[in-house]
């Protein structure tokens, strides 16, 4: 685990670094600015240009903004829905979404936007046994706005995995994921946004092997995005 939070501490001092040196002027952000929080002066030096729609910081995402995120988790087994033995596991991903239309649902509470986000994951499961774990997974996201630096998302997805967990849950090494869960990211500075989640993954071979009992993991995710 401890190389994990090391990897995200570099990267994240990596990032800060960049935006201290790209780091645009209140007054030049400001003048592009509308809505509620255009006078908030820790806003206006941290929000980048393009990043939020004229309707103000906080209001929706443009179309066709993109974001590259890099994130580590850690699960732990729910063997109440399948599954023998406990699954621990650490995993990295990385994700790369695109926003697929400008915000819908304007002045009501679920207003937002629609985002395609293609993943890449991969780690090890410790216990009970060192194993492989990596995959892809293709997922739809909604991401609300809610006039603040605080952007609550939901996403789905499914996609294919492969590893050597084997007996006596799984039965062969190409699997099949599912993933569902809640996230939150808070605009931190010009580019970079802190990002936190939870996901729910399933993974089975859809009754292609056997055993097929499956692995069911509860993960909580920590990372960093970045837009553009």
């Amino acid at each position: 685990m401890k190389k994990y939070v090391f990897l995200l501490g570099a990267v994240w001092l990596g990032a800060l670094a960049l935006e201290a040196q790209e780091a645009p002027t209140a007054g030049r952000l400001g003048a592009t600015r509308s809505g509620p929080l255009e006078n908030t002066p820790l806003l206006q030096a941290r929000v980048p240009d393009g990043l939020w729609t004229p309707q103000g910081v906080g209001q929706g995402f443009p179309a066709h903004l993109r974001e590259c995120s890099l994130s580590v988790g850690a699960g732990a087994v729910t063997q109440d829905i399948g599954g023998k033995v406990p699954h621990d596991l650490l995993l990295t991903r990385l994700d790369y979404g695109v926003m697929l239309g400008p915000p819908v649902g304007r002045d009501h509470w679920y207003g937002g936007n629609w985002e395609f986000v293609q993943e890449l994951f991969g780690g090890w499961q410790y216990l009970p046994t060192g194993r492989y774990l990596t995959g892809a997974t293709s997922l739809l996201r909604y991401d609300f706005s809610t006039g603040t630096r605080w952007v609550p998302f939901l996403d789905a997805g499914i996609g294919g995995s492969a590893t050597d967990i084997g007996h006596p849950d799984l039965g062969t090494t190409g699997e099949f994921n599912g993933q569902i869960g809640p996230g939150i990211h808070y605009v931190w500075s010009r580019r970079t946004v802190l990002t936190l989640q939870y996901r729910y993954m399933h993974t089975s071979d859809g009754g292609l092997g056997s055993p097929n009992q499956g692995i069911n993991e509860n993960i909580v995710y920590v990372g960093m995005s970045w837009f553009f």
